[in-house]
C-alpha cells in the first residue's frame, strides 16, 4: 500500500483537485492521510469538515509547520511506502503504478521520482537534471512528491522539524539518500506543481533563505567537504561570504573538538582573503 500524506495549512480551495488526483491512479491500493496544520481560514476549516464527513482520514494539529504535518501523517499511515503530496500539487494517474513497479523490482532503490509541470500563475515542463550526490550539494535536485520506502523514512527520524521557513525537502534528501544507486528517474512527467503568487518558496525574503541555507551547511558540514572536491564553491553557491563569515567564525568555535573544526578552518581561510579585498 501507499500511504499519501496531504498537509493543509489553509489550501482548502485546492485540496479537492489533489484528492482528486490520487483518486485518478491507475495504481490502486493507496490511502490518504489529510494533516490539518493549525488552519484558520474559514473556508478550508469547512472543506476539511466535509472531506471528514465522506470518510476521509484527518489528523488535527496546532501549526507547526509541513516537516511536523507530514511526520505525524507518516506516524499515523498503514503502508509500506510513502507519497508527500502538498495540497496544492497534483500527480498523474500513472505515477503510482509506475514508481511501485520500479519499486518491488529494485530493492536497494529508495527513491523513485520524475519530472515536474508548472501550472497556476505560471505554466510549463520543469525538467529535473540528472540526479547526483554532488549535484545535490550544490541545488535540490528533487521536489517533495516522490514516493519513498517507509521503512527507511522512519529509520532516519523523517523531517527535520526545526527547518520551519524553507528547505525542509533539500535536508531530509541529504539524510535520505546515501548513493545514487538508491534513487531512480521516471523519464517522465508525473508530478504537476501549482504556482501562485504567494506560493511558500517564492515569498521567502532574502534573509530568511539565509537562515535556512546556514542552518543546511551547518547540519552537513562533514557531507559537503567528503562529497564536494572544493568546498569553497559551495560556499560561495550559498552566499556565505562577507556578511556571513562572523557567523561562520562563531560556529568554527562551537565545533573545536570534532573533525568539522579541520574542515570549517579549511573553508574560512580564503573567507577572510574574500572579506579583506571585496569590502
Amino acid at each position: 500500500m501507499v500511504s499519501i500524506i496531504i498537509p493543509c495549512y489553509n489550501q482548502g480551495a485546492y485540496i479537492q483537485e489533489a484528492i482528486d488526483s490520487v483518486k485518478s491512479q491507475t495504481y490502486l491500493d493507496w490511502e490518504i492521510i489529510i494533516v490539518d496544520d493549525g488552519s484558520n481560514d474559514e473556508g478550508t476549516l469547512k472543506k476539511l469538515n466535509e472531506l471528514r464527513h465522506e470518510g476521509y482520514k484527518i489528523i488535527t494539529t496546532l501549526n507547526c509547520g509541513v516537516s511536523s504535518a507530514r511526520n505525524k501523517g507518516i506516524a499515523a499511515s498503514t503502508g509500506e511506502f510513502i507519497l508527500p503530496l502538498d495540497a496544492d500539487d497534483k500527480i498523474a494517474p500513472k505515477y503510482l503504478e509506475e514508481a511501485i513497479k520500479i519499486m518491488l523490482e529494485k530493492a536497494r532503490v529508495k527513491l523513485v521520482y520524475c519530472d515536474c509541470e508548472y501550472f497556476g500563475a505560471k505554466n510549463g515542463l520543469s525538467p529535473l537534471p540528472s540526479f547526483s550526490m554532488k549535484g545535490m550539494l550544490y541545488e535540490n535536485l528533487i521536489f517533495n512528491a516522490g514516493v519513498l520506502r517507509k521503512a527507511a523514512v522512519l529509520q532516519i527520524g523523517g523531517y527535520d522539524e526545526t527547518f520551519l521557513t524553507g528547505w525542509e525537502d533539500w535536508e531530509f534528501w541529504l539524510r535520505y539518500i546515501k548513493s545514487e544507486t538508491e534513487v531512480f528517474k521516471l523519464p517522465a512527467t508525473y508530478f504537476f506543481y501549482r504556482i501562485k503568487d504567494d506560493s511558500r518558496n517564492s515569498s521567502l525574503k532574502d534573509d530568511r533563505l539565509k537562515l535556512c541555507e546556514q542552518q543546511l551547511f551547518k547540519k552537513h558540514v562533514d557531507l559537503f567537504f567528503t562529497v564536494l572536491q572544493k568546498p569553497i564553491t559551495s560556499l560561495r553557491e550559498f552566499n556565505f561570504y562577507k556578511e556571513e563569515y562572523n557567523k561562520l567564525e562563531d560556529y568554527k568555535k562551537q565545533l573545536h573538538q570534532s573533525l568539522s573544526y579541520k574542515i570549517v578552518d579549511v573553508i574560512l581561510s580564503p573567507l577572510k582573503w574574500i572579506k579583506r579585498f571585496s569590502k
